[in-house]
């Protein structure tokens, strides 16, 4: 099993984004916020037993879209930046890992051996704007909410065995890719596992929800293209995908992969749904 865990944060409470600036409860327990996988910020000095007497250096980040938003929770935005560093400030004193909205793909994967630390640069060609994932999670903030995206969006493991069975060459995926693939498929059983854990919760943790979501939704096979191959994708397949375009439709943010998936019918459904999240979006 590789080490592509996913987050559990030192306390079991609901973080409150809408009450930035009132204090979070404190921690239910002091067990260790587990890794976030390999390509996750460094635990920051608390977390590693380092002395609190250090500078702790606390970011917020401000996007297009001029919100504000809190390098421990990239799902919740602000208006302002004082907001945003007060809500900073919250979880990183409840022990939170930072984190980072763009996530490992399957093309992260099959482009790295299964030694290597997963990155969050190696994305490869999303076939539909990453940016439709981000604002549906940033949007969601309930747990109906969050549960609807996650049973609309995400294969069971069991489903997501079938579409990688469609997906594979009639000869298997060759010896290189193979052993890259299984640690795909077990991390994905892995950072499932956690979401539907915290989703049965009563009152489930939002960071950890929406950020096993975002890996999950980034995870799904139709989600990049070019990731049957150790080759790179092209400049122009890795371009962006109106990520910045003001008003721009859901057409403007597909780029269908230059060799079709084996099951034509199941990216068309992969699309539908995806289009239907961004339907949603306000």
């Amino acid at each position: 099993m590789s080490a592509f865990a996913s987050p559990q944060p030192q306390s079991q409470f609901t973080p409150a984004p809408a009450m930035a600036g009132s204090a979070l409860a404190p921690p239910a327990s002091q067990a260790m916020f587990m890794s976030m996988g390999n390509f996750r910020y460094a635990p920051s000095p608390l977390q590693a037993g380092q002395s609190t007497a250090e500078p702790i250096q606390r970011v917020v980040e401000k996007r297009g879209s001029g919100r504000w938003y809190s390098s421990y929770d990239p799902y919740t935005e602000f208006a302002t930046k004082a907001e945003a560093t007060a809500y900073d400030k919250e979880l990183r004193d409840a022990g939170y890992e930072k984190l980072r909205a763009r996530t490992p793909t399957l093309y992260t994967y099959t482009h790295l051996k299964p030694h290597q630390q997963l990155t969050h640069t190696k994305q490869g060609p999303h076939t539909v704007a990453h940016k439709v994932i981000l604002q549906s999670l940033v949007q969601a903030d309930t747990k109906p909410q969050i549960k609807k995206l996650f049973t609309s969006q995400v294969p069971k493991p069991k489903d997501l065995e079938s579409i990688m069975e469609e997906e594979e060459p009639d000869s298997g995926f060759n010896a290189t890719l193979q052993p890259r693939i299984d640690r795909y498929m077990q991390d994905y059983q892995d950072v499932y596992d956690t979401a539907k854990s915290e989703l049965a919760k009563k009152k489930p943790d939002l960071v950890v929800a929406k950020h096993s979501l975002n890996q999950l939704m980034n995870m799904h096979p139709y989600a990049t293209s070019s990731w049957k191959s150790t080759s790179d994708a092209s400049r122009g397949k890795l371009a962006g995908k109106g990520e910045n375009k003001q008003d721009a439709t859901f057409d403007m943010l597909v780029d269908k992969p230059s060799k079709p998936f084996n099951d034509k019918t199941g990216f068309q459904d992969f699309l539908d749904k995806r289009e239907d999240m961004f339907d949603d979006l306000e």
